[in-house]
């Protein structure tokens, strides 16, 4: 199986994570801890087993981005895409899984879209700081021509 060219999954944290409400995240963490053993099958068990129980809460953005992460690198970018547009349903301000989304999208062979997906990642005051200067469009365009050579 081949692995994506981006730098890896980038899903470690702190030792203990929260979630955006800073409330601890149990289920985000332990998926986390298995995406860095690469264990991305065991990852998105834990996480789809767990939201679809019913044991963790439907909404989870933590979890549904790790789980993203795994669904990506178990070559299954069209399944990852599904479970951002869940999570950014229900959080279109999640950074990260806007980042991911660019990630799935250049696993697909479509840079266009996954530029205007990395694009959305930036916070706003780092979109105008880059936007002023024209390092952030630089970096992205060269994230966006390496992975088309």
């Amino acid at each position: 199986m081949s692995r994506p060219t981006d730098p890896g999954p980038s899903v470690s944290g702190s030792p203990t994570t929260t979630d955006r409400s800073g409330q601890p995240d149990g289920l985000a963490d332990r998926a986390r801890k298995l995406v860095e053993r690469a264990d991305f099958a065991g990852a998105e068990k834990l996480v789809r087993d767990e939201l679809d129980g019913g044991a963790g809460e439907s909404d989870d953005s933590s979890a549904l981005y790790v789980m993203a992460v795994a669904q990506r690198y178990q070559d299954r970018p069209d399944e990852a895409l599904e479970t951002l547009d869940r999570l950014l349903a229900r959080d279109p301000e999640y950074g990260r899984a806007w980042q991911e989304r660019g990630h799935a999208l250049l696993a697909q062979s479509r840079p266009e879209e996954a530029r205007a997906a990395f694009e959305q990642a930036l916070p706003p005051r780092m979109a105008v700081i880059h936007g002023q200067t024209g390092v952030g469009k630089t970096l992205l365009l060269q994230r966006l021509a390496n992975h088309l050579d």
